[in-house]
């Protein structure tokens, strides 16, 4: 469990140090990364309904989409994604779009990540998880439109 949270999140660092050793590289293939970023937020979404289905997450879908307009930060919503989904292949997901994100962008409030993760503290039923989960996914393909 600690061990995802760990992978993904130290995916932002390693992109940061990309950008300060290769910064004219990053310069030229910069639309190549955002393409690839924006590839695996959809890859995340899609994995996140596959895993979810039901109709209180179609709810906090919706729920999500617009309170990405006041939560600007992806972090939370990947932070509130990995707290209630213990999967491998999302904490992998979510470090490779890190280090896309450190090699294109400042980093700046990305430690609100570790915020939702307290979810972790208590026991939620199946009901307002699907819904938590429904509002990370509306965040996270909000969030496909901004970067």
């Amino acid at each position: 469990m600690i061990y995802e949270i760990v992978i993904a999140f130290i995916g932002i660092f390693f992109g940061s140090l990309l950008k300060n050793s290769v910064p004219q590289e990053i310069k030229e293939g910069r639309k190549y990364i955002i393409f690839f970023k924006d590839l695996i937020l959809l890859s995340i979404v899609i994995i996140l309904i596959g895993l979810n289905f039901g109709y209180m997450l179609f709810l906090g879908i919706f729920i999500g989409f617009f309170l990405r307009y006041v939560i600007k930060n992806i972090y939370v919503y990947f932070g509130l994604a990995l707290s209630l989904n213990y999967s491998l292949l999302l904490a992998c997901l979510i470090f490779v779009f890190g280090i896309n994100y450190g090699a294109l962008y400042r980093l700046k409030y990305e430690f609100l990540y570790f915020a939702p993760l307290l979810l972790l503290l208590f026991n939620t039923g199946i009901s307002i998880s699907n819904l938590l989960i429904g509002i990370s996914i509306g965040g996270i393909f909000n969030a496909l439109r901004d970067y």
